[in-house]
């Protein structure tokens, strides 16, 4: 059951990166953007703590563990289209991104500085400066 739920977890984590992909500009910008749309802010303490609690099972199980892996790599394809025009860069700059936003809610998260979107767009694209990519 425990498998099933997480199972629709990820269903609807495609989903909406899915609709954040295609919603947002193809520049680095629509970067940004797509992981704020993935950032809930309203809920981001809450869904982040019991977040990390799940993601044990998830890596724990060799299916959700796949399933994740899935995500991860349309997520860095998506994030890369939109920061360079040579796929492994782009791919390359895509996981560096993703990277960093997962940081960025970590650290968030301990220090609750700033609103998680307001902390993560900094960070983002501070990021992006520092590599030529804003």
């Amino acid at each position: 059951m425990v498998e099933a739920i997480l199972l629709r977890a990820w269903d609807r984590l495609d989903e909406t990166t899915a609709v954040a992909d295609a919603e947002a500009s193809l520049d680095s910008a629509g970067a940004v953007d797509l992981l704020l749309r993935l950032t809930d802010s309203d809920t981001a303490e809450h869904n982040f703590t019991d977040g990390l609690l799940l993601l044990r099972e998830d890596i724990r199980n060799p299916m959700l563990r796949a399933r994740g892996a899935r995500w991860g790599e349309r997520l860095a394809a998506a994030l890369g289209r939109r920061l360079c025009d040579d796929a492994d860069r782009g791919t390359q700059l895509g996981w560096q991104m993703a990277s960093l936003w997962q940081g960025a809610l970590v650290w968030w998260a301990f220090r609750q500085d700033a609103k998680p979107e307001v902390k993560v767009r900094n960070v983002l694209e501070d990021w992006g400066r520092s590599v030529g990519a804003l």
